[in-house]
C-alpha cells in the first residue's frame, strides 16, 4: 500500500510539474528606428495585440530599444505609433512559451500634418464648487500684489478668517488661537 502510495504521489508531482512548464510567457524584443537614416527613435509607443484586445505595451527607451514581456503564447498583432511617423501594425508575430521573440521595426517619416491645437490659460474659479471648503484659493501672483508678506497678513485675507489689529492671532471660523483643539 506505501509502495502504490508512493508512486501515486510520484505521478501527481511529475503531472504538476508538467503542466506548469506549459503555461511559461514569452516576450518580445527589439529596437525601431527611421528607415531612411536608421537612427533609434525614443519614446516610441509598440503594442501588442490578441484577438482585438491589448495584451501588453512598452515605450522604446533612448537607444530605441523595447522589450514587452508577460505574454501567453500565441499570435500577436504588434502596432507601432509614434508622432510625425506613419503608424505600422505587424500580423501574425508568433510568441513562444519561455522564449524571446526579436522583432526590429522600421518607421517611415509622415507627411501628414498634425491639427491645430487650441492653448487656453486656466483661470482659478472664483468660487470652489466642491463645497468642502470655505476658504479660497490664494495664488503666487496673488501673493505677489498683496501689501503683506507674513503668512498671518495672506490667511487674514481669505473668507472666514479673521485678524485682529495688533495681534498674531488668528480667529478661524469663531475659533480663537487661545482655543486648544
Amino acid at each position: 500500500m506505501l509502495k502504490k502510495l508512493k508512486l501515486l504521489f510520484a505521478i501527481l508531482l511529475l503531472s504538476g510539474s508538467f503542466g506548469f512548464s506549459q503555461t511559461g510567457t514569452g516576450s518580445i524584443k527589439g529596437s525601431v528606428v527611421d528607415k531612411s537614416t536608421g537612427e533609434p527613435l525614443p519614446f516610441v509607443k509598440v503594442v501588442a495585440f490578441q484577438g482585438g484586445q491589448q495584451k501588453g505595451f512598452a515605450a522604446t527607451d533612448f537607444d530605441g530599444k523595447y522589450q514587452i514581456s508577460s505574454l501567453a503564447p500565441g499570435e500577436y498583432a504588434i502596432e507601432v505609433r509614434f508622432v510625425g511617423y506613419t503608424s505600422i501594425r505587424k500580423e501574425g508575430v508568433v510568441v513562444n512559451s519561455d522564449k524571446l521573440t526579436t522583432l526590429p521595426l522600421e518607421l517611415s517619416t509622415s507627411d501628414e500634418m498634425l491639427d491645430v491645437v487650441e492653448v487656453t490659460y486656466y483661470e482659478v474659479p472664483l468660487i470652489d464648487k466642491d463645497g468642502g471648503a470655505s476658504g479660497a484659493t490664494v495664488t503666487r501672483d496673488d501673493i505677489s500684489k498683496m501689501p503683506t508678506r507674513s503668512a498671518t497678513g495672506i490667511a487674514a485675507t481669505v473668507g472666514g478668517v479673521y485678524n485682529a489689529e495688533g495681534s498674531e492671532g488668528l480667529s478661524i471660523r469663531g475659533t480663537r488661537s487661545e482655543d486648544s483643539y
